[in-house]
C-alpha cells in the first residue's frame, strides 16, 4: 500500500459515540455510502464524507449549526438529510444506523484519519476511524474507478 497524504481529524479523538448513521445510495443492487453523521459525548455533531478524492469533516456544536446549517434544531436537519427516499427512476437513499448494529454506543474513539492510498490496484481515499475494543470503520472512496465501500469490523456493508 502506498500513501500519498494523511489528514488527522482530532475533534472526536478520546470522546464517546452517542449517535452514528450513514446515508447509502442504492442503485441497481449497488449500495454506496454517501455521508455520515456522528454525535460525540461533548455534544458535537460530526458530518463527514469523501468527494473527488477529498475528505470533508465538519464538527459543529448546536450554536454553530444554527448559522452553518441555517437551522434552529440540528437534529431536524440531520433527520431530513438522512431520510430514506426513492426517486421516480427507482434510485433509493437509505439510512443505516451503525451505532446499534455494531454496538458502538458510548465507545471511545481512539483515532480518526484519512489517507490517499493504492489498494488492490486502485487509488482511493480511505477514512479510518478506530474505536475502543478493536472496532474499526473504514470508508474507501475510489472516485469514479469503482463504488465506494464501508467496512465495519471487517464486514462490508
Amino acid at each position: 500500500m502506498k500513501h500519498l497524504f494523511e489528514e488527522k481529524f482530532n475533534e472526536p479523538i478520546g470522546l464517546k459515540i452517542e449517535y452514528f448513521s450513514f446515508l447509502f445510495s442504492i442503485k441497481e443492487n449497488a449500495k454506496e455510502p454517501i455521508l455520515a453523521w456522528m454525535k460525540t459525548s461533548d455534544s458535537i455533531w460530526h458530518r463527514f464524507f469523501i468527494d473527488a478524492w477529498m475528505p470533508h469533516w465538519n464538527a459543529t456544536n448546536t450554536e454553530e449549526s444554527k448559522e452553518y446549517y441555517e437551522t434552529e434544531i440540528i437534529e431536524d436537519y440531520i433527520k431530513e438529510e438522512l431520510e430514506d427516499y426513492q426517486s421516480e427512476d427507482g434510485d433509493k437513499w437509505e439510512e443505516v444506523n451503525i451505532l446499534e448494529a455494531f454496538d458502538l454506543i458510548n465507545k471511545k474513539i481512539i483515532n480518526a484519519e484519512s489517507k490517499h492510498i493504492e489498494l488492490n490496484g486502485f487509488w482511493c481515499t480511505q477514512l479510518n476511524i478506530e474505536i475502543e475494543n478493536n472496532n474499526e470503520i473504514i470508508l474507501n472512496d475510489y472516485c469514479d474507478e469503482k463504488e465506494s465501500e464501508l467496512i465495519i469490523n471487517g464486514i462490508k456493508l
